[in-house]
């Protein structure tokens, strides 16, 4: 998907991706100082991913999120480990980043799973590195792991499907722990590609030391540990579909101004689904929010100049002249389009660009029903989104209300496909 920020495009096409494969293993001592170990707060998960500052810069973002339970039990396992088993592990929050080569061929994903404490994180290994009971049909073999992190620690290649005598692996996966947090590196190539081993244990190592870093509070570039709490939540009746922080390619295109890029400091995105029965569903309609920071207002006012190159484009969009300037902002723009999954039929959809000081606020409401009922969640959440940030303290808008929501009879209840 090219630019990754075709804004909710990407909130569409969030796949699900491949299990972190590796397997049971023997309970071993915890080392002496490990750096999170009992540790009751969370951590930005979303900050410690690999981002584009680390990944080889033919590959772009695919997807990143974080997974609810009831996501890992519906999508990730399909039913097969039940939502009180993942619980069970003490697991508190799962975050998963994958990056693609632009044809597919390639992808790496970086995954981090945080829990209550080492002891769960040793439980959370058994059952998320089992590939014997969760992919029976693939062709994996272990191999210890490298000295990166602790333990429990482990190598393993293969495929998704049974190899032929001669053939090469398609699948490369490194797990290990850091305290009570397990993360690892996956590579997947196709067939007409080859695992690069040498590049999977320098990932490893760039994701330990991300993590290192955001549990010591040393700053990463590009990242700006604030935004994740300034941002709204959508409810509890939506399925985040994707969320992290973006460069400004990632954006606003590979093609936006380098100027533009120059004076981008942090961007932040949330996106998500209707999903009011919390099946992990990837429905309509779809709210996405996107905070663009830059180093000064004159660098986000050379997006609002270019605003048709730099924001993601959608068929027929036409602008609102009409939308009230919402409060705290020095700008705001409201602009109504079709949504993508009715053929450009159905104007029901609703953007709204706004400006408050350095932050570039994107508020998107698509298939909600009505082009009205799409523009006034698009207001609400805007003024919300606007109001979080003026307060500099953790954003307690509580979601979108549920009156100005209208499920669409397009609304898609399938796993998502990519």
């Amino acid at each position: 998907m090219t630019p990754i920020l075709r804004f909710l495009a990407l909130a569409v096409c969030v796949v699900v991706p491949s299990l972190g494969v590796a397997h049971g293993s023997a309970q071993v001592a915890t080392p002496v100082g490990s750096p999170v170990a009992a540790e009751n707060r969370l951590f930005d998960l979303a900050a410690m991913a690999l981002d584009s500052t680390d990944i080889p810069p033919e590959m772009t973002l695919y997807y990143e999120t974080y997974f609810s339970v009831d996501s890992l039990a519906n999508l990730l396992f399909s039913g097969n480990v039940s939502k009180e088993e993942i619980l069970a592990t003490g697991l508190l929050q799962y975050y998963d980043s994958s990056y693609s080569t632009p044809g597919g061929s390639t992808r790496i994903r970086s995954y981090l799973q945080q829990y209550r404490d080492e002891e769960s994180a040793f439980r959370g290994f058994d059952l998320f590195e089992d590939e014997k009971r969760l992919v029976p049909d693939a062709d994996f073999t272990d191999l210890p792991g490298p000295s990166i992190g602790e333990e429990p620690s482990e190598i393993t290649v293969g495929s998704y499907a049974s190899l032929e005598d001669g053939a090469e692996p398609t699948t490369m996966d490194l797990t290990f722990r850091r305290g009570s947090i397990l993360a690892g590196v996956t590579m997947e190539v196709g067939l007409d590609a080859a695992l690069d081993e040498e590049l999977v244990l320098v990932l490893a190592e760039a994701l330990l030391a991300r993590i290192d870093s955001v549990i010591a509070g040393v700053p990463l570039p590009l990242i700006d540990m604030s935004l994740g709490a300034a941002t709204i939540e959508f409810g509890t009746s939506w399925n985040r579909t994707n969320e992290g922080y973006w460069s400004a390619t990632e954006v606003f295109g590979p093609e936006i101004d380098p100027a533009i890029t120059s004076g981008f400091a942090s961007g932040y995105f949330r996106g998500g689904a209707y999903d009011p029965q919390t099946e992990g569903a990837y429905s309509l309609p779809r709210a996405a929010v996107m905070i663009a920071r830059f180093v000064d207002e004159s660098s986000a006012l050379l997006v609002l100049n270019d605003l048709e190159a730099a924001q993601p484009v959608f068929a027929s969009m036409v602008a609102d002249p009409d939308l009230p300037v919402i409060p705290g902002t020095s700008v705001s723009l409201g602009f109504a389009f079709p949504n993508m999954f009715s053929g450009g039929s159905s104007v029901d959809s609703y953007r709204i660009v706004a400006l408050r000081g350095t932050d570039l606020i994107f508020v998107d409401m698509q298939g909600n029903a009505s082009l009205e009922s799409a523009r006034a969640a698009a207001l609400e959440m805007a003024t919300a989104q606007v109001t979080c940030l003026l307060t500099n303290e953790p954003c307690e808008f509580g979601g979108i209300p549920a009156e100005l929501i209208t499920p669409s009879d397009l609304s898609e209840q399938s796993a998502p496909v990519g």
